[in-house]
């Protein structure tokens, strides 16, 4: 996460890079699913169904998977990291912009008090984009 202001100048102190995202709520839906049916695992396919909402079936019977709670943990997980490493300059930031593969799955979750978050338009690619630009505003620096 890079912080730019006004000037389009980074803010070293307060970008993060934080290992946590859609990764983890998939982890943790396969520890969940195995869990629950053994050691199977969910394939690809089944695994963007669940995270779509979209029901999904083992032998016919419907599976159930905390798709929420997943999502709900990992989202405060992200915020947690915001929040401890901004500290109290988290008072002085207006809008945060939700930006990448898991702003649609944990974009709601995010955007709690203290952040004041918002989902940009077409956020995949906003973010790839977004690291564009950002190279090549870095390379005329």
């Amino acid at each position: 996460m890079a912080v730019l202001f006004p000037a389009y100048q980074i803010v070293r102190e307060m970008s993060l890079s934080l290992d946590v995202g859609v990764h983890n709520v998939e982890a943790m839906l396969q520890r969940a699913y195995q869990r629950a049916y053994g050691a199977e695992m969910l394939d690809r396919e089944r695994m963007r169904l669940a995270l779509d909402g979209k029901r999904i079936y083992r032998f016919g019977q419907p599976v159930t998977l905390p798709v929420d709670e997943a999502r709900r943990q990992v989202a405060e997980r992200i915020r947690a990291g915001v929040v401890q490493h901004w500290g109290r300059a988290i008072s002085t930031v207006a809008r945060v912009f939700l930006a990448g593969g898991g702003a649609a799955l944990l974009g709601a979750y995010l955007a709690q008090p203290p952040l004041v978050a918002e989902m940009v338009p077409d956020p995949q690619g906003a973010n790839a984009r977004g690291f564009y630009k950002l190279g090549r505003f870095a390379e005329t620096a």
